[in-house]
């Protein structure tokens, strides 16, 4: 129901993770990773959605269960440092070329609107931090969040719009996934076509 194709998870490189089972490297990530995550348990029967840095590294994996919201994600003492983001590593190149970001809550939601925008990349979170916002700034001028329509969400949205170049839009509904799980590909794209044109600025476009 959310459409995620096989080109997908070839594409991002998703899995399904039953048992971890991973080696002590004597790394302070390894240490955080036995104590925050219970030596992997809180990543087991989940479907994994890996996290890379703009040079393909994987710096992270964010596990959701199927059946219920429930998710985890760990990221190394690396990606804190930096900034992270789910979708970043194959929308780069987007990125840069139309000099624009699209930001969502939700590595689904990323994936989900990266059919028709394929500058789009995955907080994780509900809140845009400084190392986030210096990594995309790096690549880009300008910076469009789509955050979730809840209280989080909205005060996030809040928050990121106090720093330069950074807009927002509205779908009118929960986030994208849930968007397109309502129209479906065809209206979706054609949906999300005609919210552009909502957005203010005349650095806009060619998507």
């Amino acid at each position: 129901s959310r459409y995620i194709t096989d080109e997908d998870i070839k594409k991002y490189e998703l899995g399904y993770n039953k048992i971890i089972s991973l080696s002590n490297d004597g790394s302070s990530d390894w240490g955080r990773f036995v104590d925050e995550c219970k030596k992997g348990a809180k990543f087991e029967n989940k479907i994994i959605f890996p996290l890379k840095n703009e040079r393909g590294k994987v710096i992270g994996i964010s596990g959701r269960d199927i059946e219920s919201k429930e998710f985890k994600n760990f990221v190394l003492d690396e990606g804190k440092y930096t900034g992270f983001f789910f979708g970043l590593y194959d929308a780069l190149p987007f990125i840069y070329e139309r000099n624009c970001a699209f930001v969502v809550e939700g590595a689904i939601d990323s994936i989900s609107l990266s059919k028709v925008i394929s500058n789009s990349v995955a907080l994780l979170t509900a809140g845009l931090n400084d190392a986030q916002y210096k990594l995309l700034k790096f690549y880009c001028d300008y910076i469009v969040v789509i955050f979730d329509s809840d209280n989080t969400g909205k005060y996030a949205e809040k928050r990121a719009l106090e720093r330069d170049n950074v807009f927002s839009l509205s779908l009118g509904y929960k986030d994208p996934a849930r968007c397109l799980e309502c129209l479906g590909p065809n209206k979706f794209s054609q949906f999300i076509m005609k919210k552009l044109k909502e957005i203010p600025g005349d650095f806009l476009w060619s998507i």
